[in-house]
């Protein structure tokens, strides 16, 4: 048989001129910011704040600050950020024909931060870009400066001058103050989290001892940070609840501070920074760290044991002075000078050798503990084989449950997945669900993701591991719906959606089921609840119905009050199943639908949750306050 040749020639197209984009100034920036900011989530929405405080903070650690203030106007969706230092040079700069301060927040990979001039000591940005993503991503951006005893200021708008930089009327008598309201066309309906801010700018006061950071949320009291013993104070706040074998190490040095301590806690838990700058990744600053507990405990024992087991119950705090950090990404979440590894592992090997000879019994407990751990690992092994094949790739097919309506023409930025309880109910959502346009198509598609719940969850706070979860099928599926995996092998950058909306009945099995399923996120997916990504729908239990309004409550006083006591017919709605999809849209609508976010209040609210749901109805009586 004669074999035939098959051409695979495309189709010819013309390449000109108009298929090349250039584009100017902070352009990019605006069309891609996950390149500058991380996401246009919540993490890079508050990324903002971080970029203007970074600019103050710097100029604490070159010694030209000692106050920095942040205030916060919710209500408006406002930062101010002020610092008594420099200010900024407001003069026609040689090499852009424009003012240097205009330069400073829209010309990319420009700043002070490049030469040996203006900053001698480790600082927080080299890559010229932080305050011009701010900028660019602002719906307005302001600023003020003083200089030569007079104040200057310059507004943009979308990264774009309104207008020069021209002399201001504004009581400041030193230093930099900007404001800004981050562009809702970027970030969409995101509003500030004061409580992420107070945690990030709490934790900066003690990573710069000396340092007074203030901060005000509206017109609530001012609250002042500031701690002399940096790292240590640090230590002692966020263990405080712990029971810790030892006193701390504590370590300062020109090139890193580190503080170690090993408590009655599961696995190992650090915090890392460099340059006041939080590493969520941890990096090489870490892994030196590391490198020296398994060298020195092994040689302690006299034979090789493994680091991780070492490392379970162990508490480090490690912030790196590096004078040229390279970072992965513009976001900064992981350190990656190799140099660095071996320099912090020498010292630390120094530090942990003297802390060895003065403490015996705790090496010894310690070294015991690892060996006990390295006994479990059957048992670890037994886990992995039952949350093998839950890890998903987008829009698998076959592979997502087939209790999952999917919506495989939305990005997984733009799916929402709603969480209900039974078929009933999920038929509801699912017809009730609104459409959006697609990117750059005129095409509307589905982008709200519903998975259904048969019966009542598995109570995860009341078992041991990941085995006893993962032969439930509920929590199997969710998993696989979810697509990030679980326990080790959990990855937050495979999430399938980029919402998750808790949606049960407003009655108690609705709100067991409710309470199931944040113990289940709150143990092994937190990572969720760190990012504001789950939410809970707040249905309501009434609707009013007159001839010319539909109206919805929580009450029939409710009902009243919104229709002026006209005369109405007042329904109770008895289950989502029982709802038509025309109620059901308000909840689903991002334009009316009631939700709250779920956030942690405070350090110990995990545990707190995972106690209040577990198998001791002591603890449970203790946090409600009930006495016998």
């Amino acid at each position: 048989m004669k074999k035939t040749k098959t051409s695979l020639k495309a189709k010819p197209k013309h390449y000109g001129v108009d298929d090349v984009k250039f584009l100017e100034g902070l352009e990019h920036v605006r069309l891609r910011p996950e390149m500058y900011i991380g996401d246009s989530g919540v993490s890079g929405f508050h990324h903002l704040i971080k970029e203007a405080v970074d600019n103050a903070i710097d100029e604490f650690l070159d010694g030209h600050v000692t106050r920095i203030s942040v205030h916060l106007d919710l209500q408006n969706n406002v930062i101010r950020v002020k610092d008594n230092g420099r200010g900024i040079p407001v003069e026609i700069h040689p090499d852009i024909g424009i003012s240097t301060l205009t330069g400073i927040f829209t010309q990319l990979h420009g700043g002070s931060k490049f030469g040996k001039g203006a900053y001698t000591s480790a600082i927080v940005g080299l890559h010229g870009v932080g305050i011009k993503a701010t900028c660019a991503l602002s719906e307005v951006l302001q600023v003020w400066t003083v200089q030569n005893r007079k104040v200057y200021t310059q507004k943009f708008e979308r990264g774009i001058p309104a207008y020069d930089v021209k002399r201001a009327k504004q009581k400041l008598t030193k230093g930099t103050a900007v404001v800004f309201r981050p562009d809702p066309e970027v970030f969409g309906d995101i509003k500030i989290n004061p409580k992420r801010v107070r945690k990030w700018l709490r934790d900066s006061a003690y990573l710069c001892p000396g340092l007074e950071m203030s901060f005000k949320v509206d017109d609530k009291e001012t609250e002042i940070f500031h701690a002399e013993n940096g790292l240590e104070d640090l230590c002692s706040l966020l263990t405080k609840n712990e029971d810790l074998l030892h006193d701390p190490i504590v370590f300062r040095h020109k090139e890193f501070d580190m503080v170690l301590v090993w408590a009655n806690v599961e696995g190992e838990h650090w915090k890392s920074w460099v340059n006041v700058s939080s590493t969520p990744e941890h990096g090489t600053h870490v892994n030196g760290v590391k490198k020296a507990v398994q060298t020195v405990f092994s040689e302690y024992a006299g034979k090789k044991v493994p680091g991780e087991d070492l490392r379970d119950g162990l508490i480090g705090f490690v912030h790196a002075h590096v004078l040229e950090p390279k970072f992965r990404g513009q976001a900064k979440v992981r350190l990656e000078n190799v140099e660095i590894t071996d320099s912090v592992c020498k010292i630390t090997e120094t530090v942990l050798r003297r802390f060895l000879a003065e403490n015996s019994v705790v090496a010894k407990g310690i070294i015991d503990r690892a060996k006990q751990i390295g006994d479990a690992r059957k048992k670890f092994r037994t886990e992995q084989k039952a949350i093998k094949g839950t890890r998903v790739k987008s829009g698998a097919k076959g592979i997502l449950p087939h209790k999952l309506v999917e919506c495989p023409d939305a990005s997984p930025e733009q799916r929402e997945l709603f969480i209900v309880e039974g078929d009933s109910a999920s038929g509801t959502v699912v017809d009730a669900r609104v459409t959006m346009k697609r990117k750059g198509s005129k095409k509307t598609v589905h982008f709200q993701e519903v998975y259904s719940l048969r019966g009542k969850l598995l109570n995860v706070a009341r078992q041991d591991g990941l085995e006893a979860a993962m032969k439930n099928k509920e929590v199997e599926g969710l998993v696989k719906t979810l697509g990030t995996g679980i326990g080790p092998s959990f990855n937050l950058s495979k999430f399938r959606q980029n919402k998750i909306f808790i949606l049960t009945d407003a009655d108690p099995d609705g709100r067991h089921i409710r309470s199931l399923l944040i113990v289940l996120f709150a143990k092994f997916f937190p990572q969720f609840i760190d990012e504001g990504m789950l939410y809970i729908v707040r249905n309501p239990l009434f609707m009013g119905v007159t001839s010319t309004e539909r109206v919805y409550g929580d009450s029939v006083e409710e009902i009243q009050k919104k229709l002026k006591n006209k005369k109405c017919r007042i329904t109770r709605f008895k289950g989502l199943g029982e709802m038509d999809a025309i109620d059901m849209r308000m909840s689903l609508d991002p334009t009316t639908r009631d939700v709250i976010q779920l956030n942690w209040d405070e350090e110990n609210d995990r545990e707190l949750v995972l106690n209040y749901m577990g198998p001791d109805s002591e603890i449970r009586k203790e946090i409600l306050g009930v006495v016998e």
